[in-house]
């Protein structure tokens, strides 16, 4: 869904839609913003000529069409289908008139820019108040902003607060006593892949890239690596901007000041990246892991897309409820667009609280990252490995969707994104409930059952003290 322009005033500046964050309805006012503090902030612009895009990427995938698995160069795109570059130079200089510093991509998508609130709160006509929600301190604008009219037909997204995009998926538990959790070898044994691997089929000449925004020891990963008896290749890490460290702990997590909090934020963004990093090669071990680190997750997903092409699988676990943020999908949907004209494929984590992806028990709403129908929907199954007496997996005894007492795997429809046409089959229902994009699609390596003779957990991960476990539908391999 594009965001509509906004209607223009008597001195020539347009109202910008769904620009005030939805999170502010649950935020605690604190105070207004100091007027010198530095306020990172982005807009993002529609992409020309959409339907000739559509069709080219539905071409790609149709066996037997001219255009099939003919993948566009990230340059051939901004040819075809980037924003105009007059306009996209005239909204960046006027950015900078205004006294911000501005960064410009590549892929004309998107300008970055940041400075002094007061600046912040001149050029658009808002109040810049600091808020506290769910413990972070936030900044973000109460009203909507204003921008020249003549920018109306070229700005799909304008974020003005500092707000994450969303949230980790990981969730980490601790044990006590013996469990038996997967690893690479009994997702490979449950899965039949040991037939495929034995041709040299474990990813050579592929890239995997991991969106995150958290740093991590290398160590880690190679512990995991030997542990299981992989082959030990370190991953190649990338941060477009500054490294906001291990835990994120010089980035996002510093929005929290209470100590438990900032404790339990490293723990996930930490967790997060090495979970990712660790499973996203198990099975694809002579691959190339490449681990784009920003200072959110749209930073980095839209390095991976400009610079990266080689990265032909994208993997974000991240959720963001579609109910309470839906205008985010105006900051993903140009980057999602890319990569799939592009070869690239994007999965997107569904999330553990089942239909009501918000976690607030009001009404179903699916993660917002996950809503495009230019992205996988990735959600969780419960798996009885059937684990011996040593706690090997020794067969696929039964699988079916994640619903239990810790959890359920996320999913269904969108209602911001309606039904694309691959998933209408002949004779389909049109329903409310079916009319519009389906966000669950291929099971995740799973959650492993707890009908064995011991108690099952998930995948296994090595961590920055010991191994641990972690309860995560979309754990990927």
């Amino acid at each position: 869904m594009w965001l509509a322009a906004g209607v223009a005033g008597a001195d020539s500046r347009y109202r910008v839609p769904d620009a005030v964050s939805p999170r502010l309805r649950a935020a605690e006012f604190v105070a207004a913003a100091e007027p010198g503090e530095v306020l990172d902030m982005s807009i993002t612009l529609h992409l020309r000529n959409r339907e000739e895009l559509d069709t080219l990427i539905a071409a790609q995938q149709q066996p037997g069409a001219a255009e099939y698995h003919q993948w566009l160069t990230p340059e051939a795109f901004v040819t075809r289908f980037a924003p105009d570059p007059e306009a996209y130079a005239a909204i960046a200089d006027w950015l900078e008139q205004q006294g911000f510093a501005v960064r410009r991509w590549p892929t004309r998508t998107r300008l970055d820019f940041s400075g002094p609130v007061t600046a912040a709160e001149h050029t658009f006509n808002v109040h810049i108040n600091r808020y506290r929600h769910r413990g972070r301190t936030v900044l973000a604008n109460a009203d909507t902003p204003l921008l020249p009219a003549q920018f109306a037909n070229s700005v799909a997204f304008l974020r003005l607060n500092t707000f994450p995009l969303a949230e980790p998926t990981v969730r980490l538990f601790s044990s006590h006593g013996h469990f038996d959790t997967l690893a690479p070898r009994d997702v490979s044994l449950v899965y039949d892949a040991q037939p495929v691997l034995d041709r040299g089929l474990a990813g050579s000449g592929q890239t995997i890239a991991v969106v995150a925004r958290s740093d991590f020891n290398d160590t880690d990963v190679t512990l995991f690596q030997q542990q299981f008896g992989s082959a030990v290749r370190a991953p190649t890490k990338v941060f477009p901007g500054a490294n906001p460290g291990i835990g994120a702990a010089q980035g996002n997590c510093q929005q929290f000041h209470d100590q438990q909090m900032f404790a339990q934020c490293t723990r996930l963004e930490e967790g997060e990246v090495l979970l990712d990093a660790q499973w996203a090669g198990a099975l694809a071990a002579d691959a190339t892991l490449l681990v784009d680190i920003g200072s959110d997750i749209d930073v980095s997903l839209i390095d991976v897309v400009a610079h990266h092409p080689e990265a032909t699988v994208i993997s974000v676990s991240f959720g963001n409820c579609e109910r309470l943020d839906g205008g985010a999908i105006g900051a993903f949907a140009p980057l999602y667009a890319q990569a799939a004209a592009q070869g690239q494929t994007v999965v997107v984590a569904t999330g553990d609280f089942g239909a009501d992806g918000c976690n607030d028990g009001k009404s179903a709403s699916v993660n917002v990252l996950a809503s495009d129908p230019n992205v996988t929907a990735v959600g969780g199954t419960t798996l009885d490995p059937g684990f011996d007496v040593n706690g090997n997996a020794t067969a696929h005894v039964s699988e079916a969707a994640w619903d239990d007492a810790a959890g359920a795997t996320g999913g269904g429809p969108s209602a911001l994104v309606a039904k694309p046409a691959y998933q209408v089959a002949p004779a389909s229902r049109t329903t409310a409930s079916v009319i519009n994009r389906t966000s669950r699609c291929p099971r995740a390596p799973p959650r492993p059952a707890t009908s064995s003779s011991r108690t099952a957990a998930s995948p296994w991960w090595v961590g920055p003290a010991s191994p641990r476990r972690c309860g995560r539908e979309s754990s990927r391999s």
